[in-house]
């Protein structure tokens, strides 16, 4: 190898170092702490955070179940089904009188937690009245 050969081999491969040194961005700064600009948020304002979002989830999941069972959201049938809830009454923490219309008659019903009682029916509901 020819002694111009190696001076540019040698050229070629100094070239990526000489770059680097004479870019000002890029050269190593002496070691020191951290700015105030660089430094990271505190872990505890994340957890924070995030608790804070969760119970604000929470409380919007609560409130809306508590608002759909004391409405009793979902649970009312169509119109025009043929069975209809004209009123009920609770007689206890989880017992209830449900006065309902089918197809024309009207049936008092008590419900409590695993079981249905027909109480009492009338033939027509436009006769007689309870």
């Amino acid at each position: 190898m020819s002694p111009g050969a190696r001076l540019v081999m040698l050229c070629c491969a100094a070239w990526p170092v000489w770059c680097h040194a004479a870019d000002p961005v890029a050269a190593p700064r002496p070691f020191a702490a951290p700015s105030a600009a660089e430094s990271m948020p505190a872990p505890a304002a994340g957890l924070t955070q995030v608790t804070l979002s969760l119970l604000l989830v929470l409380a919007a999941v609560f409130l809306t179940a508590w608002l759909l069972r004391r409405t009793r959201g979902l649970q009312r049938t169509r119109p025009g089904a043929g069975l209809a809830v004209v009123g009920e009454v609770a007689v206890g923490p989880r017992e209830r009188v449900v006065l309902i219309d089918v197809a024309g008659k009207q049936v008092l019903v008590g419900v409590a937690p695993g079981s249905v009682r027909a109480l009492k029916c009338w033939p027509d509901a436009g006769s007689s009245q309870p």
